[in-house]
């Protein structure tokens, strides 16, 4: 019963950890995007 409690909380706790990770991950790369963009354009 308590191994399987913690089974639980840990594959929930994994998920949200994926989850906050790849949205950190993607607004890095879009912000990295539009400031390479921004280096590229001639004025």
């Amino acid at each position: 019963m308590l191994s399987e409690r913690l089974l639980l909380f840990f594959g929930i706790y994994t998920a949200n950890a994926v989850i906050l990770g790849t949205k950190q991950m993607s607004q890095n790369t879009k912000k990295m995007f539009n400031e390479s963009q921004g280096n590229f354009k001639i004025p």
